[in-house]
């Protein structure tokens, strides 16, 4: 059975996308059979259409590009309050990216203040795939109270940093 760590930024410039990566390759280099996934694409505004974490894949693991969901698809899903049948499409795809893998790292999507939607499409992905979770925080561009807060905020959909969920962060 394999075993699945969703990556969730504490917001944005977290540099989610290089930890989530360095995670899967640091795993890849000691033997581990490794996938990257992320379910909801969410393409830089600078960027083509293609989602920058799969290129990146498939430079850094020698991964083919898998399949995810579009954001504005997702979007729709989840204004509709049709969660379930999202995250139906995000195990389909997710079992078709993911097969014959033993460890799965899962990148989220990349939240901005008082956007609810990102950060609850996250705890849902999560939780459906039945991911632990790890969070990850700029920590050099905030003092230790700031990074403090974030983390604790960024906790909070999961249950809080003492859930048995979040089994840590990392400070990018």
């Amino acid at each position: 059975m394999k075993h699945a760590y969703f990556l969730s930024p504490s917001g944005p410039g977290a540099g989610l996308t290089t930890v989530a990566l360095g995670v899967a390759r640091a795993l890849q280099r000691r033997g581990v059979s490794v996938a990257f996934f992320k379910p909801i694409a969410q393409p830089h505004p600078d960027d083509d259409e293609r989602e920058r974490s799969d290129v990146y894949a498939e430079v850094a693991l020698n991964q083919p590009r898998s399949e995810s969901m579009t954001l504005e698809e997702a979007e729709v899903y989840y204004r509709q309050g049709r969660v379930q049948e999202l995250m139906e499409r995000v195990i389909a795809l997710y079992d078709r990216a993911t097969e014959g893998f033993d460890v799965v790292i899962l990148e989220g999507l990349v939240t901005h203040e008082g956007d609810h939607a990102a950060a609850r499409l996250n705890e849902a992905m999560a939780r459906t795939l039945g991911a632990d979770v790890i969070l990850v925080d700029p920590f050099c561009e905030y003092d230790l109270q700031t990074v403090q807060e974030r983390l604790h905020s960024a906790g909070e959909v999961y249950g809080g940093l003492t859930s048995e969920r979040v089994v840590g962060y990392i400070l990018n």
